[in-house]
């Protein structure tokens, strides 16, 4: 029975007997007070099951836990989770480890329905921190409450506890008005989205960038002279997106903007960017602190004051890691030891690699004292549909997190825009939450993408009793799968800007017309249909579906079925245009 069960992430330590319980009609749940998450446990289970009465017993630590499940019960959001003839039961020390057990307990009853097997489940996270990262700033992506409502439940069932808004600039800063511009998230929405997640046990993080990616600032005609370029250049026509570092007017709108964002978000970690800054100390007063200090002590100065900052409020400062890491090396030992000096307390760094493990950089910053997540991807800015492969990355990165002792992982998604949605890789979310919860050495985990985590993410996520939906995206994502196998080599994203990120309706042929030779256009339009053939599959499935966004899944097949007839039909008006130049220049005499 242990093997048979369908849950997401998969507990530590599943025992099972034989027997069943069957839920009455007047099942209740015995919350607790004193933390939102009792009634919002209680609110998961009532959509699954219409309790009223007296059934499910949340107990506390010190309530004789079970025999052998006390270190589970005893770990911060651990819980022990116990169904036997006379009821329900789960055991934590805090109201986390409650709920959690709970979001299990739903998964079980949207298994197995009124009559649930007898078991005992000890569970607790490989990893404290579990996060996920949704953009906005990129193409000013518009916040919507709705999907944001309908996400946060998702993310608890999977067991991650912080979801990231990737904003940089993008947020309407009630400090600097207008800086965000239309669509961009409210303070208002950013204290709603805050409460439900905490309700969730989820911490709502946001992170800005405040020295590069500021272009969308630097646009601005009343900032751009705030750009960061050397005295010979004409700030007006700069093409940098990078603030300069010394100047006291980006001091004060980075304090407001910081201020504004600690006054919205109650997190205690506040990301504050720091990556890919293309340029520094090129103007003179920047110039002379690197002479001075060098760019590793120049980066540390700048982002010092911010979190002293941040610190004072009570709060963390969140800065990606691959600066550090770009001038660490070349870095006398004095400028090493002085910008860990400057930032190791308060900070955190957000060790970024989507290819994969990192041993080495994780074990630099773990021995240079900072508190450090690993961050891998789901690959949206790289793909046209799910990345099926990416799971195996994600695993060989949270790997090395655990083994290094990592605070946690996140998995980040970008450009959430350009005809993908982050909805439409949500698999890879739970994947992610399966490693960072269960761990990648659990013996009862499921293999990512093997048929037993696909067949518990289908039914856990859609309802659905088939692998219809997962058996889809393999066919349209597998680099060696039938539709992006023809497309070799530009199988990535690729395919996308051929249509989102253009508007020449001749850029398919363009780009693919020296690759559709021979058999491969016939290759592509085979597998074209077989995708139509499963989504079809699906199709029959989504009736039972509650899930509003079910339909943004064929987007991606829509995409290919679009371009694969833009570029037949180029290929026929090319015909006939070759066909009438023929006859225009043919000597009739």
């Amino acid at each position: 029975m242990a093997d048979n069960l369908q849950l997401i992430p998969v507990p530590q330590q599943v025992e099972t007997g034989g027997g069943h319980y069957e839920l009455p009609d007047d099942l209740s749940i015995q919350a607790k007070t004193g933390s939102p998450l009792y009634a919002t446990a209680s609110k998961e289970l009532q959509a699954v099951w219409t309790p009223d009465g007296g059934c499910i017993r949340f107990r506390s630590s010190d309530d004789a836990p079970p025999l052998g499940l006390n270190d589970f019960v005893q770990a911060a959001e651990g819980y022990a989770l116990v169904i036997a003839a006379e009821g329900i039961d789960i055991w934590a020390c805090d109201p986390a480890g409650h709920f959690y057990g709970a979001m299990t307990l739903k998964q079980l009853i949207r298994q197995f329905g009124k009559r649930l097997p007898l078991l005992r489940i000890g569970d607790a996270p490989a990893l404290r921190h579990r996060g996920v990262q949704i953009p906005l700033a990129q193409g000013l992506t518009e916040y919507r409450s709705a999907y944001f409502k309908h996400l946060v439940p998702i993310l608890a069932g999977w067991k991650m506890n912080a979801l990231y808004l990737y904003l940089e600039s993008y947020f309407d800063f009630p400090s600097v008005p207008h800086l965000g511009g239309p669509g961009a998230m409210t303070a208002e929405d950013a204290r709603e989205l805050d409460a439900l997640c905490k309700s969730y046990n989820i911490r709502l993080i946001p992170s800005l960038n405040v020295l590069g990616h500021c272009g969308d600032i630097l646009a601005l005609q009343k900032y751009h002279h705030l750009i960061e370029c050397g005295p010979d250049k004409d700030f007006r026509t700069a093409s940098t997106y990078t603030l300069c570092a010394s100047s006291p007017e980006v001091r004060a709108l980075v304090d407001a903007m910081l201020t504004d964002t600690m006054d919205c978000f109650s997190s205690e970690i506040i990301c504050i960017g720091g990556d890919e800054v293309s340029n520094l100390g090129e103007c003179p007063a920047c110039r002379a602190n690197v002479e001075e200090k060098g760019k590793l002590g120049h980066y540390a100065d700048y982002f010092s004051r911010i979190k002293k900052t941040l610190n004072q409020r009570g709060r963390k400062a969140g800065l990606w890691g691959d600066m550090l890491i770009k001038h660490y090396g070349p870095s006398s030992d004095e400028e090493r030891q002085y910008a860990i000096d400057a930032l190791a307390e308060g900070t955190i760094i957000y060790d970024w690699h989507y290819r994969g493990g990192s041993p080495h950089t994780l074990r630099m910053f773990r021995d240079a004292g900072f508190e450090t997540i690993a961050c891998g991807s789901t690959n949206l800015v790289y793909s046209s549909s799910v990345d099926c492969d990416q799971h195996r990355k994600l695993t060989a990165l949270y790997r090395d997190a655990i083994t290094y002792g990592a605070l946690g992982g996140v998995t980040t998604a970008w450009c959430n825009m350009y005809g993908l949605h982050e909805e439409q890789v949500n698999v890879l979310t739970s994947v992610s939450g399966c490693l960072l919860w269960s761990g990648t050495e659990n013996d009862r985990k499921p293999i990512s993408f093997a048929e037993d985590f696909e067949r518990a993410y289908s039914l856990q996520r859609y309802g659905f009793a088939t692998n219809a939906l997962v058996e889809y995206w393999h066919a349209l994502g597998d680099r060696e799968g039938p539709v992006l196998k023809p497309l070799t080599p530009l199988n990535g994203v690729d395919i996308r800007k051929c249509l989102y990120h253009t508007d020449n309706v001749l850029m398919m042929w363009k780009c693919y017309s020296p690759i559709l030779t021979n058999h491969n256009l016939a290759n592509y339009e085979e597998g074209v249909r077989f995708a139509r053939s499963l989504w079809n599959r699906v199709e029959e499935a989504i009736s039972g579906c509650r899930d509003p966004y079910i339909s943004l899944q064929s987007a991606p097949l829509l995409m290919h079925e679009h371009l694969l007839r833009r570029f037949k039909m180029t290929e026929a008006v090319y015909g006939y245009y070759d066909a009438a130049a023929r006859i225009q220049y043919e000597n009739r005499r």
